[in-house]
């Protein structure tokens, strides 16, 4: 199980993608067996931090479970 703050992961994609790691960093959040993203309502997704997270979840995607945290209601 991988925990993280959905800031910190977005943060560590961006700075990956600069430093041309994206695809390690990408591969390694797949691996786990269970990623927990906590506090995903608390930002406001560029585009760019959007498509990163993406394709995170992408990668898990029929591998791997995700789970999203949020202190925020469901409500409309």
């Amino acid at each position: 199980m991988k925990y993280t703050l959905a800031t910190r992961l977005v943060n560590e994609l961006v700075e990956a993608a600069d430093e041309k790691t994206l695809a390690r960093t990408i591969a390694r959040y797949g691996r786990v067996d269970l990623l927990l993203v906590d506090e995903l309502d608390y930002m406001e997704l560029d585009r760019r931090g959007a498509e990163l997270l993406f394709q995170v979840l992408t990668e898990r995607e029929e591998k791997n479970s995700v789970a999203i945290a949020s202190n925020e209601s469901l409500s409309s």
